[in-house]
């Protein structure tokens, strides 16, 4: 992608963040990005596939641009509860992602000793 598109990029995301700031929080980011596309891309409803796939900027970068503008912006950030809510999503999912990753490996010890089982008999 051409420097000078990533510029422009970011550019028109953080003229976004500025004109709605109820669109800076996590919480918010697909919300965001459906506006950057009908602000900037000129998305209208019935988007084509060659649209979509070619011609809109990606929702990553948009999303990189966010994260810098806000970097560099402090004003631009989202709230302290907005944060907050993003710490709680953080750890709920790490503690999620741990209990699951036990049951995996609780299941695949037991599935190893009915198979080392099974093998003993043969």
């Amino acid at each position: 992608m051409a420097m000078e598109k990533l510029i422009k990029i970011q550019e028109n995301v953080e003229n976004l963040l500025r004109e709605k700031p109820l669109l800076r929080s996590l919480k918010t980011r697909r919300e965001f990005i459906w506006e950057y596309y009908k602000k900037y891309e000129g998305l209208v409803f019935g988007i084509s596939k060659e649209l979509f796939l070619y011609r809109l900027s990606s929702m990553e970068t948009i999303s990189r641009a966010i994260r810098k503008c806000q970097e560099e912006n402090p004003n631009l950030r989202a709230s302290e509860e907005d944060e907050i809510w993003r710490h709680e999503e953080a750890r709920s999912f790490a503690k999620f992602h741990k209990k699951n990753t036990e049951k995996i490996k609780q299941r695949l010890k037991e599935e190893k000793r009915k198979i080392n089982k099974q093998l003993s008999i043969l």
